[in-house]
């Protein structure tokens, strides 16, 4: 469904730079706007459990401190490694009613 297409220059680890085109559903960039395909919000429903806004927002709110790296900003108070485990806890109990 994706209809927007990025060129991107990727560096392999001999140092070649190989030219590539990808076809996205959206981007979310750092200090930068979110980018969404229009067809694939529209068509959300047809695909079981993604959601293209949500997902681009979420990795705009990771982002707050950072690169995406799966880690928000937390509170000056919260424990990063108590917010971690809460965290897996929760992500595999939702694998496992997902299942």
């Amino acid at each position: 469904m994706a209809v927007l297409a990025r060129r991107r220059e990727q560096v392999d680890e001999a140092g070649v730079v190989h030219r590539v085109r990808r076809n996205l559903s959206g981007e979310a960039w750092q200090d930068g706007p979110v980018i969404l395909s229009w067809n694939d919000i529209y068509h959300a429903g047809a695909i079981d459990g993604y959601n293209l806004v949500i997902h681009e927002l979420a990795h705009k709110l990771d982002m707050r401190n950072g690169s995406a790296n799966g880690h928000p900003p937390l509170h000056a108070d919260m424990s990063h490694a108590a917010w971690a485990a809460a965290f897996t806890e929760a992500y595999r109990d939702f694998g496992d009613r997902v299942d």
